[in-house]
């Protein structure tokens, strides 16, 4: 059974959800407002110069991965904003993000900063949030690869596959701040908002033991977002690309490392 969010019934549940999310990932730097006129990307915008921009300057950062790389890294910064606010304002403060609606600053070969209208809403319980948010999620995603496409190909399948690794990722990345956050709470979580976004079946979490019977949710990637194309990159911890007992191992020892 699907747990309780943490928050509810706050008089200014919008704010509370931005500085959440601060808290929470301090990269995350989100504003209440409209979309700005220009170097943003977002929903009833202009955004084709934009991501050209953006695709331009991946291409220049990294010309040794080529225009394959651009495209996806573009991919995941387009949507590592929205996954991670849709989902800290289901478990964080008890909120359906407005994210269908949200804008995303466009930086220099990056997507860091966000604004999101003063608006939000509460649902009567983690199970209904979790719903709606995922289908506010598929639509905006939706509108930045139909427009992305324009830019850089990108097949749709790659796509999804990776918001849903992101998506599994943060579930997974900020499970100690979810109420009740055992192993099968957190896989309720994963499925629910699989399905709300459209995204059964392309990503899945996977219990690995760590040491000495302890076990940890770890991602079990179907796609790869191409890092190791990048001069100083390297195949990921949990890239499908590695054999099954290599990725383990790493897998393994990230957690070690890293908790």
């Amino acid at each position: 059974m699907l747990a309780a969010p943490i928050m509810q019934d706050e008089d200014d549940a919008t704010d509370i959800l931005l500085k959440v999310a601060a808290e929470l990932v301090p990269a995350m730097k989100g504003t209440l407002g409209p979309l700005p006129d220009s170097g943003w990307v977002g929903p009833g915008g202009d955004n084709g110069a934009e991501l050209r921009r953006l695709c331009a300057a991946l291409v220049e950062r990294h010309p040794e991965a080529g225009r394959a790389f651009a495209a996806v890294r573009s991919w995941t910064w387009l949507t590592w904003q929205p996954v991670i606010l849709g989902v800290i304002a289901v478990h964080g403060a008890a909120r359906v993000a407005p994210i269908s609606a949200m804008g995303q600053r466009v930086g220099d070969a990056e997507v860091v900063g966000y604004c999101i209208p003063h608006e939000g809403r509460g649902a009567t319980d983690t199970a209904e949030c979790i719903r709606q948010s995922g289908e506010e999620l598929r639509a905006l995603a939706e509108l930045l690869l139909d427009e992305l496409n324009t830019v850089a190909r990108m097949k749709p399948v790659i796509a999804f596959r990776l918001l849903a690794d992101r998506l599994l990722g943060t579930l997974s990345h900020l499970r100690h701040h979810l109420p009740g956050a055992d192993t099968e709470t957190v896989e309720a979580y994963a499925d629910a908002w699989m399905s709300a976004a459209g995204l059964s079946g392309m990503s899945g979490l996977k219990p690995l033991e760590i040491t000495g019977g302890r076990f940890e949710l770890v991602l079990d990637r179907k796609a790869c977002c191409l890092e190791y194309l990048k001069h100083d990159g390297q195949l990921c911890a949990s890239c499908p690309k590695l054999a099954p007992n290599e990725r383990a191992a790493r897998m393994r020892q990230a957690w070690l490392d890293h908790g």
